[in-house]
């Protein structure tokens, strides 16, 4: 349960911080700042797309919430 609620906790806090600094973060930014390797970054993400929640990274490889 412990680790459930951990990465539940660090999806919402990549939620936030891209919405707060939009295209202000490459994945492996969110990885150091999450203590987490690219590849959990990396599948975070892909649980953002299946959840439908859509994504834009710039020519640098950072982040935004796409406008649907």
């Amino acid at each position: 349960m412990e680790k459930e609620y951990g990465t539940k906790v660090r999806l919402l806090r990549i939620m936030l911080a891209v919405l707060e600094r939009p295209y202000g973060y490459a994945k492996k930014q969110l990885a150091t700042r999450y203590n987490k390797s690219e590849d959990t970054i990396e599948h975070d993400f892909n649980a953002f797309t299946t959840a439908g929640i859509l994504w834009h990274q710039d020519e640098k490889h950072r982040y935004a919430f796409a406008e649907e």
